[in-house]
C-alpha cells in the first residue's frame, strides 16, 4: 500500500508539472507549443508502476518463502495520507 501511495504522490508532482509546461505558449524552438510534454508524464507514471510492481512482487516472494510479522506501519500510513489530498484534488 506505501508502494502504491508513493506512485500516486510522485506521478501527481509530475504530472502538474509536465500540465503547467503543456501550458506555456508556442515559441521559436517548439512552434507547435508545449504541449506534447504531458506525453512524458504517462511514461513516467508507467515507468512508476511497472517499478513498484516489480518491488512488491519482491516483497512478496521474500514473505512467503518466510513470514514475518507487519512493521514500519507509520510509513504507509504517512506516505497514503500526504498523497490523498493530491490525488483528491488533482482528479
Amino acid at each position: 500500500d506505501a508502494m502504491e501511495s508513493f506512485v500516486n504522490l510522485a506521478a501527481a508532482l509530475f504530472a502538474m508539472l509536465m500540465v503547467t509546461i503543456a501550458e506555456r505558449p508556442a515559441d521559436d524552438d517548439h512552434p507547435s507549443g508545449h504541449s506534447k510534454a504531458e506525453y512524458f508524464s504517462s511514461g513516467f507514471e508507467g515507468l512508476l508502476i511497472a517499478g513498484a510492481a516489480a518491488a512488491i512482487l519482491w516483497a512478496a516472494v521474500q514473505r512467503l518463502a518466510d513470514p514475518q510479522p507487519l512493521e514500519q506501519l507509520g510509513w504507509g500510513l504517512a506516505l497514503s495520507v500526504a498523497s490523498s489530498p493530491l490525488t483528491f484534488f488533482g482528479a
